[in-house]
């Protein structure tokens, strides 16, 4: 392999004297054919033998572990709360993430790809999405939410004005009258809030 390099490099006007010695400045390029295939079965090998594993991730139903520079290279989210933690062992609590979810994303991280129910498929999206999981968590792929549909509802001029009286009868220090301050309603439906991704905590 290193001989076809150097047959190169002469061919290229280099690397070899006009004597038929080797050019001190000479340049010899050594590849590793496999060498992502092989770092990718190193790192699966290492996780299967619980091998050199450095975080813990306590999930709903069970933990497990890995390493922390495969979960900081493959996740954003995972990155950022490893860089904040300075254990050399934490334990990161994943608040609404179940064991089995959790397991799929580290095998989808380890080997780039897996086999997934149908059935479990949107849920397993949604998890790697708030976990900004590369490859399954594309900002592309975000589907676009709908905004509610504003209703104007036209009142003569005496109806605005006892409309503004009663709103300031029911709004006190800014918050309405009827409506606790974490659930807001639109046309007297309480709002969907947007589910939000699992706050960790790092032990």
């Amino acid at each position: 392999m290193a001989q076809a390099s150097r047959q190169a490099n002469i061919r290229d006007g280099g690397g070899e004297t006009s004597n038929g010695s080797i050019d001190d400045d000479s340049v010899l390029r050594l590849r590793w054919n496999s060498h992502v295939e092989s770092l990718q079965q190193l790192f699966e090998n290492l996780l299967e033998q619980q091998l050199f594993v450095d975080v813990t991730l306590a999930c709903e139903g069970g933990s497990l572990r890995a390493h922390r520079v495969m979960l900081s290279a493959c996740s954003a989210y995972f990155k950022r709360v490893l860089y904040e933690t300075s254990s050399k062992n934490p334990v990161i609590i994943m608040r609404d993430v179940s064991y089995a979810e959790m397991d799929f994303i580290l095998q989808f991280i380890y080997r780039g790809e897996i086999h997934v129910p149908e059935a479990k498929l949107p849920s397993l999206l949604k998890t790697a999405r708030l976990l900004e999981i590369r490859g399954l968590s594309d900002k592309l792929d975000k589907p676009v939410e709908e905004k509610p549909e504003a209703t104007v509802k036209q009142s003569k001029p005496h109806e605005q004005q006892n409309g503004r009286k009663r709103r300031s009868s029911e709004t006190t220090n800014g918050l309405p009258g009827n409506s606790p301050p974490h659930s807001p309603k639109l046309n007297g439906k309480e709002a969907k809030t947007k589910k939000q991704p699992p706050v960790p905590i790092v032990k």
